[in-house]
């Protein structure tokens, strides 16, 4: 059984790199914080608390973020693979203790490309 530290490990990781891939994703596209809260009709404090951990970054926030940024889910999703693989690389006392999202992923499905 997991215990609720990993548990709220992977979540804590997962909205973080999810949030860092959405910034890098308004920075490629010229945009901002505020435009992408005008985008969404949400205020920008609701979208700030969503993107620092304060609010709950739900499936829905996510599926609109990146219909408004033009990116499909998937495609949020390869990038925050890719970045979660990169950082275990980056620290090998990591790798060895959290697992990567594909060891949370259902056969047959899978996140790579």
């Amino acid at each position: 059984m997991v215990s609720d530290a990993d548990k709220d490990e992977c979540r804590a990781g997962l909205c973080g790199l999810l949030t860092k891939e959405i910034l890098i994703l308004l920075k490629e596209n010229g945009s901002s914080k505020v435009d992408l809260s005008t985008r969404l009709g949400k205020h920008r404090t609701h979208l700030s608390k969503t993107l620092n951990g304060s609010r709950n970054l739900t499936l829905g926030t996510i599926a609109d973020i990146c219909c408004v940024l033009g990116v499909r889910p998937a495609d949020l999703l390869r990038r925050y693979v890719r970045a979660s693989d990169k950082g275990h690389q980056m620290d090998d006392s990591r790798t060895s203790q959290s697992p990567s999202i594909e060891a949370f992923v259902p056969e047959p499905f899978s996140l790579s490309e």
